[in-house]
């Protein structure tokens, strides 16, 4: 993974992550472990207040760790991000969680 600094979250597009569904990205826990996140699915929202435009992520885990609504610093590769996400699952095929950029 890169030591590279996190995109700043103001200037994320849609079109930087349509190119990542499937994605697996890392985000560091508290007890030193990695939590794998899976890019279900990246939606765009229309025009919004952004540059970039508006859009919905939506990132599935493990259903054995559940994060609580907050910042978490993602990685995928040379890819870094903060994002505030929010837990929406849990589903069949583990814990879902959505960001959302209006």
């Amino acid at each position: 993974m890169s030591d590279s600094e996190p995109i700043i979250p103001a200037t994320l597009t849609f079109d930087q992550f349509q190119t990542r569904v499937g994605a697996t990205f890392s985000l560091a826990v508290e007890d030193g472990d990695d939590l794998a996140l899976t890019l279900t699915e990246a939606k765009a929202l229309g025009q919004g207040q952004r540059e970039g435009g508006a859009f919905s992520l939506v990132f599935v885990g493990s259903k054995d760790f559940t994060l609580e609504q907050g910042n978490y610093l993602l990685k995928d590769g040379e890819f870094a991000v903060v994002l505030f996400m929010v837990p929406i699952g849990p589903w069949d095929e583990g814990m879902g969680y959505e960001s959302v950029f209006t």
